[in-house]
């Protein structure tokens, strides 16, 4: 990512904080480089959930790592991996589907594609319970 598009990340937080209008909020890590095997796990074994709003994920290897620490996964509805995670450990986000809107730096994305778009509002319902049970 390029420092613009963690700025707009950053501004995003904010901006759900100030929605959200708690008193307290979980910490949140935005990592711009590149971590060993030994710093992914311990950053995992930091947290207390992983969440994956990705547009579409066959096989989430940070997510399956989450899993095996014990946390649990807030993502997607369909993909690979929530199979193969506990019921009780996984936590769905609906998502719609959606045109894929090419970029000119990702030569694989198509404007014939479709990806699955992620529904804000379930996706809040989801960190909100995870962040109140948890």
């Amino acid at each position: 990512y390029t420092d613009l598009e963690f700025e707009k990340i950053r501004d995003d937080i904010r901006a759900w904080k100030a929605e959200l209008g708690l008193k307290h909020y979980p910490k949140i890590y935005l990592i711009k480089k590149l971590h060993t095997t030994e710093q992914l796990f311990l950053l995992h074994r930091t947290g207390k959930a992983y969440i994956n709003a990705s547009r579409g994920e066959g096989w989430c290897i940070p997510a399956v790592e989450a899993g095996l620490i014990g946390n649990p996964i807030i993502s997607i509805d369909h993909t690979g991996f929530a199979d193969l995670l506990p019921k009780e450990d996984f936590y769905p986000v609906s998502t719609r589907q959606a045109e894929v809107v090419p970029v000119r730096w990702i030569p694989w994305y198509q404007d014939y594609m479709q990806w699955l778009e992620v529904i804000e509002e379930d996706l809040s319902k989801q960190m909100l319970m995870v962040y109140n049970n948890f």
